[in-house]
């Protein structure tokens, strides 16, 4: 989080440190901490902010767990080249559907509708 561009940021409110966790793509906790050591923040208000995070963190139980990686997300880790050179190495029959989707997708996806939609990401 630059501080040129944080300075500029609304903190008044909860809601808008929330906001603006989201423009930086960190935790809302992460924000007050950063304003705390710019001082833009004095320490009662991001000790306020923290509570009621640590507060609404407790109130909302135990978090989902994580869902395997969408395909979408499996063909930017493996990369396109890699991607086109397995689908083609499967396409003519030198490695099985088992193998494919256990390097490929690491056993998350299986079968052939699910190599199917990884072929038309990848197109």
């Amino acid at each position: 989080m630059p501080a040129a561009d944080f300075k500029h940021a609304d903190l008044s409110t909860l809601d808008a440190v929330r906001d603006t966790s989201d423009v930086f793509k960190v935790t809302p906790s992460a924000v007050v901490t950063r304003a705390r050591r710019l001082n833009i923040l004095g320490k009662q208000e991001a000790d306020r902010y923290l509570e009621e995070l640590r507060i609404a963190y407790e109130r909302g139980g135990n978090p989902p767990r994580r869902a395997a990686k969408g395909l979408k997300a499996l063909r930017k880790y493996n990369g396109v080249e890699c991607s086109r050179r397995m689908l083609a190495l499967y396409d003519a029959q030198g490695v099985s559907r088992g193998d494919f989707c256990r390097v490929m997708f690491s056993n998350k996806f299986r079968g052939a509708q699910s190599i199917n939609d990884y072929r038309a990401l990848v197109a």
